[in-house]
């Protein structure tokens, strides 16, 4: 056997240090090995063995040729804690024949960990771990918390937005190219939605609509020098977007309604979405054509312009407060929501006769120097006109007739499908009454009746929300995280559609006129609201409700002189159309914001809390559906305590006895 085997015992305290050099103390060793086993067997001791064992019947006491040639042959070596033979005490100088595997690795992993507890001391005033936060921090303790490893708290939540936003960005720009880059309508949109978003998030910390910071936002991207990247977009997709996203809360607002308070206050939101919005058209068109020298019919088209209240305004802000619980017992949400998709179908419709009548026939254009150029500018005034005079007349009545009988038949439709034993049933759902909205909204502007596809939206949501019944709550949920994406989208395009560029000397006066106009419409709206069970604090409400205008007027504000352009219509027909537009971004910008403030700020001091708007904290009742089979056995089962009662009532009156 090659080398010297040091033999260190556990046993004895007398053979220390052994000097093995021939087979007979290889035999002692293992004999050794044999009584340290008999005692660990003795004491119940038993431990892992990870050493190299001894072999126990070896036929001789002479070592194999796989131990001559074992990693650990001419190694000291001896008797462990467990009885085994195992290698001690490496010394590379007394025992050459050793050739480590690797020599370096102690002193490496020495290294190694001198540098990682190096690397602890100097991260420790960084790390949260090490650097709890006091029971009442200061300001200037929380924000060195706040910014300590690992993120967490708001510094993780932004730059988590931070990455998705890029990584959105540059999926889009592998995707469309320069479309993506500065200058591109797609670039102009995705910075237009993600700072309105900014800028609702930061209104909201003031505690006022989001919506009101999304519309400052997108009119300072339209109006502000040097940032107006709203001029890059594309009007056509613009249109598309608003039109999408007034769809969506459409839905919304649909699987939202309360049947049994629409049911009950059905005539009063007849009247409030007719009588308030016609009273002040009348109005605004008296003052137009006395302060503004407006001919009938523009002052009546400006007055239909004006008088429609923004559906894209009122509903998420009634809708808000809805969700807190207010004016949820008087059906009041319900009352505002149906009254304003109501009003919206009937101004626009209103608004079409005048236009009509405005451009049915010739008439005599001056230009800005007096002089007559009726000559040159030939009219039509063929019978066609006038079948277009009486359809506009009519039209009114007929979008809403096409609005409630396609609205009635898809509702109708989704009660049926997708069947309720489908699986994901309230993705289906969700596909079909959103796909339908949108193909409503969509196919009525294509078809030219533009308030018909959205009041169809509306009741197609609803009446789907009646035949679906509890199920519509999973709907109404998605539906809700849809709007968060789309209510930037929305109100930072409204607020980009606002140009400051057609603001002229008729703002005083139009400011004068759209001031008389909502005197009228507030006073209307309370008187209307009468016999509706309300108190005075919510007919003010009510009346506030009324105020914002938005979607409307960006819609069919610029229409009236588009048209005067496409038909040639002259110089005065074109003056009066940009006086019409520059009322309408003007009705935006003061009406919009300050409705809204009024509705956010004016809900809980006007209106009476419940808690019907929290469902989620309500107590779910207990219901026991109980069979006739069942009866039959609860009532054995009632007959069997009772006897043991009457046996022990019995047995207590013996004893007394």
């Amino acid at each position: 056997m090659g080398g010297n085997i040091v033999s260190k015992s556990y046993k004895t305290a007398k053979r220390s240090d052994l000097e093995v050099t021939n087979v007979e103390d290889y035999s002692d060793l293992r004999n050794e090995k044999s009584s340290f086993d008999q005692t660990q067997n003795a004491t119940g001791i038993i431990s892992p063995d990870t050493s190299i064992p001894l072999e126990e019947n070896r036929a001789d006491d002479t070592m194999s040729d796989s131990e001559e040639n074992a990693p650990w042959h001419g190694l000291p070596m001896g008797i462990n804690e467990h009885g085994s033979f195992t290698v001690i005490n490496i010394d590379n100088n007394s025992y050459p024949n050793h050739i480590p595997v690797k020599p370096t690795q102690e002193k490496d992993n020495k290294c190694c960990v001198g540098l990682r507890e190096r690397c602890k001391m100097g991260w420790r005033p960084c790390l949260t771990k090490y650097n709890p936060l006091s029971e009442y921090p200061s300001r200037r303790a929380s924000v060195k918390y706040a910014c300590m490893c690992p993120p967490h708290g708001v510094l993780a939540r932004v730059v988590l937005i931070m990455v998705i936003l890029l990584l959105l960005w540059a999926i889009l720009w592998s995707i469309t190219g320069a479309e993506s880059l500065p200058g591109g309508n797609l670039f102009a949109l995705y910075i237009l939605v993600v700072v309105a978003a900014i800028g609702g998030m930061i209104v909201e910390f003031f505690h006022l609509p989001a919506l009101l910071g999304m519309l400052i936002v997108g009119f300072m991207l339209k109006n502000v020098s040097r940032i107006q990247i709203a001029d890059d977009i594309d009007p056509g997709w613009a249109s598309a977007l608003r039109n999408i996203a007034l769809a969506v809360i459409l839905i919304k607002a649909g699987l939202g309604i309360d049947a049994g308070a629409l049911r009950k206050l059905s005539l009063v939101c007849a009247r409030l979405a007719l009588v308030p919005c016609i009273m002040e058209a009348v109005t605004v068109a008296v003052a137009a054509h006395l302060l503004l020298g407006f001919g009938w019919d523009w002052a009546f088209m400006l007055g239909f312009v004006i008088a429609a209240v923004s559906p894209a305004v009122v509903v998420p802000s009634v809708l808000e407060l809805q969700e807190k619980g207010y004016g949820i017992s008087k059906g009041i949400p319900t009352l505002i929501v149906a009254s304003a998709s109501c009003e919206n179908v009937f101004a626009i419709a209103a608004f079409g006769i005048p236009l009509g009548i405005a451009f049915s026939g010739g008439y005599i254009d001056i230009d800005n120097e007096g002089q007559d150029n009726s000559t040159n500018i030939p009219m039509d005034s063929s019978n066609d006109d006038t079948g277009m005079l009486v359809f506009n007349i009519f039209r009114a009545p007929i979008e809403l007739l096409l609005g409630v009988v396609f609205g009635c038949v898809g509702g109708v439709f989704l009660w049926y499908f997708p069947d309720k034993d489908q699986k994901s049933l309230m993705w289906k759902r969700t596909l079909l009454v959103c796909g339908g909205g949108l193909l409503l909204l969509f196919g009525g502007a294509k078809a030219d009746f533009t308030g018909a596809g959205a009041l169809g939206c509306l009741i197609l949501a609803f009446v789907a929300a009646q035949g679906w019944g509890r199920g519509k709550e999973p709907v109404k949920k998605v539906v809700g995280l849809i709007w968060k994406l789309f209510e930037p989208i929305l109100f930072g395009l409204i607020g980009a559609a606002v140009s400051v560029e057609y603001l002229d000397d008729t703002v005083g006066l139009g400011i004068a006129i759209m001031a008389i106009g909502l005197a009228v419409r507030t006073a209307v709206t309370m008187l209307v609201v009468c016999k509706a069970g309300l108190n005075l604090k919510e007919k003010v409400f009510a009346a506030l409700s009324w105020f914002p205008k938005a979607t409307v007027q960006a819609a069919i504000g610029p229409l009236a002189w588009e048209v005067a352009i496409n038909k040639n219509a002259g110089y005065v027909a074109e003056q009066n159309g940009i006086k019409i537009l520059t009322l309408a971004v003007l009705s935006i910008i003061l009406t919009a914001p300050i409705g809204a403030i009024m509705i956010a700020l004016g809900g809980p001091r006007l209106l009476q809390k419940s808690q019907e708007g929290n469902t989620d904290k309500l107590p779910i009742p207990e219901v026991t559906v109980v069979s006739p089979e069942g009866v039959e056995e609860e009532e054995e089962e009632r007959i069997q305590e009772e006897v043991p009662k009457e046996a022990k009532g019995q047995g207590e009156s013996s004893s007394m006895l």
